[in-house]
């Protein structure tokens, strides 16, 4: 693979109907450090939603870190599982995140409130540990 190459992990499940009726989805989420207040590093859990407009952040990890707003804009968001969406002014706020070389890469993220609910770990087969394993660039 070149260094031009761009590598996208995505997970792909079919839907399967749990109990109530609920519809088992499988989203791709991982870790990532990010630089916050004082130039420290931490660690976040982030949501890679590769079919998504925008980037958004939730409210209160926002707050946590401290991020600069950099503008507003007026969204309409649908939560998973919603029949209507709300209409919200959201701060727009920016965020470095630190690669594994220790490059800073900026984000503009839209604050949010948290859309998910109860989120449950999937399980992986011998397949996809070692491909996760294996190592991938953002």
């Amino acid at each position: 693979m070149s260094e031009q190459d761009t590598v996208v992990l995505q997970a792909y499940k079919q839907s399967e109907v749990h109990k109530a009726g609920h519809i088992a989805v499988v989203l791709l989420v991982g870790s990532a450090q990010v630089f916050y207040g004082n130039g420290g590093l931490r660690e976040l859990v982030v949501f890679l939603d590769t079919g998504s407009e925008l980037s958004s952040i939730w409210d209160k990890p926002a707050d946590e870190l401290e991020l600069p707003t950099v503008g507003n804009a007026t969204l309409s968001i649908s939560t998973f599982g919603s029949e209507k969406s709300v209409t919200k002014e959201c701060e727009i706020v920016t965020l470095q995140l630190c690669d594994i070389e220790g490059g800073r890469h900026e984000l503009r993220l839209h604050c949010g409130p948290y859309i998910t609910g109860t989120i449950q770990q999937a399980d992986l087969n011998k397949g996809d540990v070692d491909f996760i394993s294996g190592g991938f660039n953002l």
